[in-house]
């Protein structure tokens, strides 16, 4: 038997042997020097990201060699500012023949106030002015991060959106440092227009009927605009399984309304649905061409048309069992 001992101790050195291995080479062609930074867990998110050893590794000249390195400095920035620290740079040096870039990321900023542009007062009303001043307030003291700022944004548009103002979008955030670490956003929307429900319009039918696809829409022309029932229409379009995917577009029609567009991809039919009829339908059809048959041989042969009526009866019986079991599928599946 082999001695387990010795099989793990042969598979920590294969581990070591591969974690070694993995480790750049002592004379790579850039380091990143985070030695000397306090903030808690820039440092790991910048060696996450540094990449440029391997991009180092496909320049083919200095002025390339140049420019992987501004534009990696750029990136470190970007992130260190994205994590609070609006002063963020990035050093670089040469070292014993290396990059050496070393990130300075300064101050942790704060969110000290928020102010909405283009948004007038006048145009909401008191509970929607009440929560948006209740967002503002719950995001000032947070460390001034891209995923505060972006949670701020999507939650303002999200309110403002909710009744009336369907086309509201962001235009820009800007920040503007002050000297105590604290830090005033700006946040530009575009409310857009109060707009109604208007016309829903459905492209891409083939098979489905137009009446009978409206029955999702959850509003009439000129119903004042919720997202609710927006989110309805979606959910009732989903649920529908004739429609495989559909895409909605917004648009202002000029009259106070919000178009909506509505492409529709039709599911394909449901073979099984007529695959499924079962034994009965099978039978009916077979034995009704068989009487129609032999009623059209017994004709040609002269008999007469007393002898051929039961023949004829039979085939008249199997044709209405096999019309009541097929034709329900049938129209199942042209649905």
């Amino acid at each position: 038997m082999s001695d387990p001992f010795v099989k793990s101790k042969a598979l920590m050195v294969a581990v070591t042997f591969w974690a070694v291995s993995s480790l750049p080479a002592a004379g790579a062609s850039a380091r990143l020097e985070t030695e000397g930074l306090t903030a808690p867990g820039v440092a790991t998110a910048l060696h996450l990201a540094f990449q440029l050893p391997t991009v180092l590794e496909s320049v083919a000249s200095p002025a390339e060699e140049d420019e992987a390195v501004r534009l990696e400095m750029a990136r470190l920035r970007i992130l260190m500012v994205n994590l609070g620290y609006l002063d963020a740079d990035i050093n670089a040096a040469h070292e014993d023949g290396q990059v050496v870039l070393k990130p300075l990321p300064g101050r942790l900023y704060s969110v000290g106030s928020i102010e909405l542009k283009g948004v007038r007062r006048s145009d909401f009303g008191p509970e929607i002015v009440s929560d948006l001043a209740e967002t503002v307030r719950d995001f000032v003291g947070r460390a001034a991060t891209a995923e505060a700022s972006e949670t701020l944004i999507r939650r303002i548009i999200e309110r403002i959106g909710r009744q009336d103002f369907p086309l509201v979008r962001q235009r820009e955030l800007t920040w503007t440092r002050g000297a105590d670490g604290v830090a005033a956003a700006v946040l530009d929307l575009d409310t857009g227009p109060r707009l109604h429900f208007g016309e829903v319009v459905f492209r891409g039918l083939r098979r489905l009927n137009d009446a009978d696809i409206r029955r999702a829409v959850p509003f009439r022309p000129g119903d004042r605009y919720e997202r609710a029932l927006f989110e309805k229409l979606r959910l009732n379009l989903s649920a529908l399984k004739t429609v495989s995917d559909f895409s909605i577009d917004l648009k202002d029609d000029g009259g106070g309304g919000l178009g909506m567009d509505v492409r529709v991809h039709e599911a394909p039919p449901d073979l099984s649905v007529l695959a499924n009829t079962g034994w009965p339908a099978l039978v009916s059809g077979l034995a009704a061409l068989a009487a129609l048959a032999a009623t059209q041989l017994a004709g040609q042969a002269g008999v007469s048309r007393k002898r051929l009526r039961p023949l004829v009866w039979v085939a008249g019986a199997c044709a209405l069992t096999f019309a009541v079991t097929v034709v329900p599928r049938l129209v199942d599946f042209l649905s």
